[in-house]
């Protein structure tokens, strides 16, 4: 324990003496900068028109499950400050984030995301291997899981995307509606295999956190945790661009046009393959599902269970608990 807090006043009084060192050239009546140096706050300057909810998602990456966003950043005076290391955690990963404000004071995007790529995967805990990340979430291919499979504009590679079956009722029961918000619980996990060939060359991962945000993994042909997801003309990085995405409010084929077939894109065609008992417009419609990404989901995973289930009860194969699910939804009611 002796030796654990040594190194936590070690990394802040050496931080404070770069910041010291290095800003004491310039001279600036700013009270934000001579607060810096003083160890206090940062200020958090993204210039985006969402600034609440990536501060929440990136600056809470950082936190442990019993630690709360206002441990590390503060909204005050119309903006977002980040505390300094005599008040947030001595975690260099937050040091490096905090010094990466450099003698303005002032943390900007390209700062935070240099830092964010550098770091997100030690501070996740990502497993580093998708054979410790089937250990950790179950095995996507087993029966308990529901797959599909499409092309999209994601990436140039077939897609299949997995869900937990359990994972799907949980949030399906708690909806009031069939227009209601799809959310899932925390814990529940999304896997994406890329195939070339029906095999595997990337696999992308999305797990519910603690804050109701999901961190989002990837691994490249040899199994081994990869920064990128192979994309034409340029990779996307994780997870920045995985958030720019599923934050944003662009509509993506082919589920923005599905249950009708979209028109081919630049790399080709653009299509869910699943059979007519999964497309229901009449369903698909009430949802919405991937125009409201009510929970950063862009899937259409709810309403192709729901499809196939509104199938199922017109067939008189459902289960009690999904006939109990129909009747609360009023899916038994509609037919197209």
């Amino acid at each position: 324990m002796a030796w654990q807090i040594s190194s936590i006043v070690f990394t802040r009084l050496a931080l404070l003496l770069l910041l010291f060192s290095g800003c004491s050239s310039r001279q600036t009546d700013n009270e934000s900068t001579q607060s810096n140096r003083s160890g206090e706050t940062i200020k958090i300057v993204l210039d985006s028109a969402d600034d609440d909810r990536l501060i929440a998602f990136y600056f809470g990456s950082y936190l442990n499950p019993d630690e709360k966003l206002s441990d590390l950043v503060e909204f005050k005076n119309g903006s977002w400050w980040m505390l300094g290391p005599t008040k947030s955690s001595g975690d260099a990963h937050l040091a490096a984030l905090y010094a990466a404000a450099g003698c303005d004071a002032e943390l900007d995007w390209d700062e935070l995301e240099t830092q964010v790529i550098a770091s997100y995967y030690q501070v996740r805990q990502a497993p580093v291997h998708v054979d410790e990340l089937a250990s950790k979430i179950g095995d996507w291919k087993s029966e308990d899981w529901f797959s599909h499979e499409l092309n999209g504009q994601m990436t140039t590679f077939k897609r299949r995307l997995s869900i937990r079956k359990e994972a799907l009722f949980a949030a399906i029961d708690k909806m009031d509606a069939l227009s209601s918000d799809v959310v899932y619980a925390v814990g529940t996990a999304i896997v994406g295999e890329h195939l070339e060939n029906d095999v595997v060359v990337e696999t992308t991962a999305m797990i519910k956190r603690s804050d109701n945000y999901w961190d989002y993994f990837a691994y490249g042909p040899d199994g081994q945790l990869t920064g990128k997801v192979k994309k034409e003309p340029e990779d996307l990085t994780v997870p920045t661009k995985c958030v720019g995405c599923h934050f944003g409010d662009r509509l993506f084929e082919p589920e923005r046009s599905f249950p009708s077939e979209s028109r081919p894109g630049p790399n080709g065609k653009r299509s869910l393959y699943v059979a007519d008992n999964f497309k229901n417009p009449t369903i698909s419609k009430t949802i919405s599902e991937h125009a409201k990404r009510s929970d950063h989901v862009l899937g259409l995973y709810a309403t192709l269970f729901l499809s196939d289930l509104n199938a199922r009860v017109r067939k008189n194969t459902a289960t009690t608990r999904e006939l109990e699910i129909a009747e609360k939804l009023g899916i038994s009611r509609i037919s197209n």
